[in-house]
């Protein structure tokens, strides 16, 4: 039988057209399960399991916390001493944040305060003993400008 030479190439483009979309579609498939790893292949993170002090605070390195929850009660920073030389001890967790404003104008306020520093107590590891301050700030931007040629 013959066929005629619109037909067969309009046979062959569609043909070609169908093995293309489904030779990309699997391609693709194959790509995405290349860089989204599968819900169940996800590692799980566990809550950090901080050593206590005598006063039933856990205390150690924020390092590792994903969230507020798995911090410590008492984060391991370095401050300074009441002579101003660098101590490493424990600041609360509770006092790192400010208190959170109760109206809008309060927060403009807040946020048009010019930046100062707060200092917060550095307590020994059974966080009642105070042995310095923490001082928090607000960040500074530096802009370096490239070397000139």
């Amino acid at each position: 039988m013959w066929i005629k030479p619109f037909a067969r190439r309009t046979a062959v483009i569609s043909g070609s057209l169908i093995l293309g979309i489904t030779m990309g579609m699997s391609g693709f498939s194959f790509a995405k399960s290349l860089f989204i790893p599968h819900p169940n292949s996800l590692p799980i993170v566990h809550k950090i399991d901080f050593p206590k002090n005598q006063n039933g605070q856990t205390y150690g390195s924020d390092m590792y916390s994903t969230s507020l929850a798995t911090e410590p009660d008492l984060i391991l920073t370095q401050g300074v001493d009441a002579n101003g030389h660098p101590i490493i001890g424990y600041v609360l967790k509770q006092d790192e944040f400010l208190p959170m404003p109760k109206t809008p104008a309060e927060a403009v306020a807040m946020d048009r305060k010019p930046g100062s520093v707060r200092k917060i107590p550095l307590y020994a590891v059974n966080g009642k003993t105070v042995i310095g301050t923490f001082s928090i700030g607000q960040g500074q931007t530096v802009l370096k400008q490239a070397p000139s040629n």
